[in-house]
């Protein structure tokens, strides 16, 4: 981890809960972007392996839930399923559409 990601981590605390996978509540599921999802597919629920990959995210500043980060694919809601697409965000004059930017909200009395 590059000195950055260990001093944003460290400053948000509920971002580094969500880095790496994304377990569904109740279940032993974890969102996973499945095979050859270069953007545009939906993504699936799929066994946690907690090996990183298809299953691993990170939340960024700008409160993006990114997924591989050289090819910028961040996650995207859309009326249907959320979906991976290229993120809008790409630094200084750009902003995150509201499509792509997500919340953390602490989930109690689940197990």
């Amino acid at each position: 981890m590059d000195e950055y990601k260990e001093i944003f981590y460290r400053r948000n605390t509920d971002a580094a809960k969500i880095v790496k996978q994304i377990k569904s509540v109740g279940q032993p599921l974890c969102l996973d972007v499945g095979e050859n999802n270069q953007g545009g597919k939906p993504l699936i629920l799929y066994t946690c392996h907690g090996l990183g990959g298809n299953q691993y995210f990170e939340y960024s500043a700008q409160r993006e839930i990114r997924h591989n980060i050289q090819k910028e694919l961040c996650l995207h809601a859309t009326q249907g399923v959320v979906q991976l697409k290229a993120c809008v965000y790409k630094g200084h004059r750009t902003i995150a559409p509201g499509e792509q930017i997500w919340e953390i909200q602490q989930v109690t009395g689940c197990s």
